[in-house]
């Protein structure tokens, strides 16, 4: 049995599931909307409850019939996409409804209520085994969608056997020229409330019989046969919170962590650090101006997590206004060891790193052995108060603290570089504090070792002030307050923020020109941007982080639609305009073949047939008459589309009948013929085309000229064209 050709190993049903999800697949990323995404519990417990218990990663989408108005709202229409492609066109020819219309996907049975999923499992054979569901109105059939999709797009490729797997209708293809003895390379299956397209992710054919056994396992687990990957307490820690919004999960089974393997050295050096992982999920969720990316991560059973509880009385020293901040305490020995475990998989990193820690043990007089953790116990806060307008010297009011596991170890530690910066660095007292100064090239930073932290910033007067026990209450001042709020979360033990209306106002005077050029596409978006945050907490074996971007007023979906509405409306326009030229180019190619076909068609006198000379046919002026197709320009468009109205007595003239041309359909330009007069090789022709695609009263011209060949005897007569088309204003 042979492998066939590349479309085989892709599998025609990838081509059949684009057909009904493109338009959710194009959209999907651009924004979400709280009221679009919630799918209903039962229905996505209807799913899960499905999904046998080795699958490796899900992805939800929101409600399909939400994917196609979010479509619409961007201007990804089957209208715009029609004017870009004549492919497009075909496939909507062939399918007999429109995937981005709400009465096409109605008329087929497709839910818009329901969501997309799509599903992965390991497989022994193919890598991986790919589900895509598809959700069906109660009712409808998808084992006869897929069926009628496949037999209009590509009849002559795929083979059909119908049958029942666990009282539920299935559907099995295989390719068409595999002949007999021919194996199932993909599968449909209802369930309820939708179907599952079930299909393997590289399709060998040499291990044809093996992928029709994991197939058939696979559809009968999805049948209700197997365990379900919804039982799992994973499962359930992985989407905790999500409230069925739009969201993915990957589960790291030991098949999946096997696959996975195959990635060579580089994710071999990975699994290690994965090793404490069970699952992880991301979903996202909108609420007021703020749209806030959930991630969770779930230990295996016994794991201790890295996080622990912040110390917050560390944040009553922050002053000023501090546009970013962040404040994070993490179990620093548990995280240097994981982060060793993963450096051990590559003999020759670990052995950079090892030769490195001695290098600077020994550098700085410390005891052989000693680790990171022994100094750092984890805790870091980091904040910068002030941006610079000078691309050399960007940040400015920076003050950072960390956490010291050995106060005296970390003096020491200073002492030791004093020691060798010499001059550069002093060392002096404030109260019980020890303060060290480093004044470089102009530069003067400060370290203070403060009641178990070293401070670091470039005001001395400032870490006086933290010695001296003075709080500031930076944090409790209104805005400043709202957006930092973040920080004082005492069940966070990481948490970032920064305050965009600042920073986005300073950005473009550190930038150059051109950078500000290109940077006005998405200003409309950026000036609506108000603060991010980024808080981490544990719940158990749970972490749980929430990424989260504001806006001054409505939502950061409104504001990522306008901005992709725009830009791909400027697009579409572009590339509409673009794909109507081809109108011309195709147009002047049937022209130019019959200016040759006449020119090399012997011709005699009448009365005394005489053989003519080779020649073109005579001038023809520009067709239809008022050179414009513009109803609101004067053109001949009754039905106001734009087009010229199809009227085949506007080409009842010789010169048209003798280039055998004449245009049937409506259209978008006018054409002319013009030629010297002359004879044999020293005739010449140019055909016209004029058009005004963006009814402005500017026309575009696209011209094709051609010449008689010298080099082609009297009695042949043959033509030589330009090498390329003439054009100008293309895009009118």
């Amino acid at each position: 049995m042979s492998n066939g050709s590349g479309g085989k190993k892709k599998i025609l049903l990838v081509a059949v599931l684009m057909a009904l999800v493109a338009g959710a697949a194009v959209v999907g990323v651009l924004g979400v909307k709280e009221g679009w995404l919630k799918s209903g519990e039962a229905q996505v417990g209807k799913i899960a409850r499905h999904l046998p218990k080795e699958t490796m990663f899900v992805a939800w989408t929101g409600k399909v019939g939400t994917f196609v108005d979010m479509a619409e709202q961007v201007g990804l229409t089957s209208e715009s996409l029609k004017e870009m492609s004549f492919q497009y066109r075909n496939l909507l020819e062939k399918l007999g409804f429109d995937p981005l219309s709400k009465a096409g996907l109605d008329h087929v049975g497709l839910d818009m209520s329901g969501p997309i999923g799509v599903a992965l499992t390991p497989s022994a054979k193919a890598d991986l085994m790919v589900m895509v569901y598809v959700p069906m109105i109660a009712g409808k059939s998808g084992v006869a969608l897929v069926r009628q999709i496949v037999e209009a797009v590509a009849p002559e490729k795929m083979e059909f056997a119908e049958g029942q797997e666990n009282g539920k209708n299935a559907l099995w293809l295989r390719f068409a020229d595999m002949g007999e003895g021919g194996h199932a390379a993909g599968a449909c299956l209802e369930v309820d409330g939708g179907m599952f397209v079930v299909f393997p992710g590289d399709y060998r054919s040499r291990h044809a019989a093996e992928i029709e056994i994991e197939l058939q396992k696979l559809v009968a687990d999805l049948a209700g046969v197997g365990g379900k990957l919804s039982d799992s307490a994973d499962y359930a820690a992985a989407i905790k919170g999500c409230d069925n919004e739009l969201f993915g999960a990957v589960f790291l089974t030991g098949p999946a962590r096997q696959l996975l393997l195959k990635g060579g050295d580089d994710m071999a050096a990975l699994i290690p650090a994965l090793a404490d992982l069970s699952s992880a999920g991301a979903f996202v969720t909108e609420e007021g101006t703020g749209m806030h990316f959930t991630m969770t991560a779930v230990a295996r059973e016994g794991v201790v997590p890295y996080g622990r509880e912040r110390d917050l009385s560390a944040l009553g020293f922050v002053a000023g206004q501090p546009l970013i901040g962040t404040h994070f305490a993490v179990d620093a020995g548990r995280l240097l060891t994981a982060f060793e475990t993963a450096l051990g998989a590559d003999k020759r990193a670990w052995k950079e790193y090892k030769r490195g820690m001695e290098e600077i043990t020994e550098e700085l007089k410390l005891p052989p052995g000693t680790r990171v953790d022994q100094v750092w116990n984890g805790e870091l806060g980091f904040f910068i108060s002030e941006l610079s307008e000078n691309p050399d010297a960007l940040v400015r009011g920076v003050l950072a603290f960390v956490g010291l596991a050995d106060e005296e170890l970390a003096i020491r530690i200073l002492d030791t570089l004093m020691f060798k910066a010499g001059d550069m660095m002093t060392r002096g007292k404030v109260g019980d504090s020890t303060i060290f100064r480093v004044d470089a090239d102009g530069v003067t930073v400060a370290l203070l070792v403060h009641q178990g932290r070293l401070w670091v910033s470039g005001s001395v007067p400032a870490l006086e002030e933290i010695a001296s026990g003075n709080q500031a209450g930076a944090l409790d001042k209104d805005r400043l307050g709202k957006i930092a709020g973040v920080l004082k979360d005492s069940d966070n033990f990481s948490a970032i923020y920064a305050d965009l209306e600042q920073i986005i106002l300073r950005v473009p005077a550190m930038m150059s020109k051109r950078d500000r050029r290109d940077m006005e596409s998405v200003w409309p978006l950026l000036s609506k941007l108000d603060y991010v945050t980024f808080e981490t907490y544990q719940e158990g074996r749970t972490t749980v982080s929430v990424a989260s971007v504001y806006v001054k007023s409505g939502t950061i979906t409104e504001a990522v639609l306008e901005l992709a509405g725009s830009a791909l409306g400027m697009e579409f326009s572009k590339y509409s305009r673009k794909a109507k030229t081809a109108e011309a180019i195709d147009m002047l190619d049937k022209l130019y073949k019959g200016a040759a076909d006449y020119y090399s068609t012997p011709r005699v006198r009448e009365y005394d047939a005489s053989k003519l000379d080779c020649q073109f046919p005579a001038d023809q002026a520009l067709t239809p008459a008022p050179g414009n197709c513009c109803g609101s320009l004067g053109g001949p468009d009754a039905d106001g589309d734009g087009k010229c109205d199809a009227d085949w007595t506007a080409w009842d003239s010789a010169t048209w009948y003798a280039l055998k041309f004449a245009i049937t359909e409506h259209h978008y330009c006018v054409y002319s013929f013009d030629q010297n007069e002359k004879t044999g090789a020293d005739a010449q022709f140019t055909a016209n085309a004029h058009c005004d695609l963006d009814c402005d009263g500017t026309l575009s011209t696209f011209q094709r000229y051609g010449k008689g060949d010298p080099s082609v005897t009297r009695g042949e007569c043959g033509i030589m064209s330009a090498a390329a088309l003439f054009t100008q204003n293309e895009l009118e």
